[in-house]
């Protein structure tokens, strides 16, 4: 009687597939790795670097919790080239740099927004320096969306481009010069800024 046998040849490739699975999920592990040094700031893992489209690596300079009265509102972060603790050194420098800010708050609207970013503006630039913005100062209110908690906001200021704003990784707008970047900064680092354990902590002064 005839016997059903097997092909020698077709035995190996359910192994060769099972070692071909197992090499896969290896090196899905190995691309996972250990995940990018991070700091923990109110339970938020903030990043220790970034790396910008063009491939410039930039370090985190410092980052803290923008508080209103006892309620956690975001964590503020605040990425540089290299180490920089003066805010007339940060504010003049033209050079990439990028604000993070990544919400605590459960829900904030536009016109919340809008009127926090205007009062922060008017308590830090004069008047005539507001005026010569105002076209990108409109355009960047009319980029913002509301916010919940878990969202990601960006400002990236890159030289001969402009600052890119973006939220959860989508792109908002890119709004030319580094005006309004420089003005935006300077509503936390100014001389009065919203939160002074911000402005400390994004200085790497804590």
């Amino acid at each position: 009687m005839a016997t059903c046998a097997t092909s020698p040849r077709s035995t190996p490739w359910p192994r060769t597939r099972r070692r071909l699975l197992a090499a896969l999920a290896a090196a899905a592990l190995a691309l996972a790795g250990t995940p990018a040094a991070a700091r923990t700031v109110a339970g938020v893992e903030v990043p220790e670097e970034v790396t910008l489209a063009d491939g410039t690596m930039l370090r985190l300079n410092g980052a803290g919790v923008r508080r209103k009265l006892f309620v956690k509102v975001y964590v503020g972060a605040l990425y540089l080239p290299r180490p920089r603790s003066a805010p007339a050194a940060i504010l003049a420098a033209d050079e990439p740099q990028r604000v993070e800010m990544r919400i605590l708050y459960r829900h904030i609207g536009v016109r919340r927004m809008r009127r926090t970013w205007e009062e922060g503006l008017r308590r830090n630039h004069p008047p005539e320096r507001l005026e010569r913005l105002r076209p990108h100062i409109e355009r960047f209110y009319a980029a913002i969306r509301p916010v919940r908690r878990g969202d990601v906001v960006t400002f990236t200021y890159r030289p001969g481009e402009g600052m890119a704003i973006a939220h959860n990784g989508r792109l908002q707008d890119v709004i030319p010069g580094r005006g309004l970047f420089a003005a935006l900064l300077g509503v936390w680092l100014g001389p009065r800024p919203p939160d002074e354990g911000l402005k400390r902590a994004m200085l790497g002064r804590q």
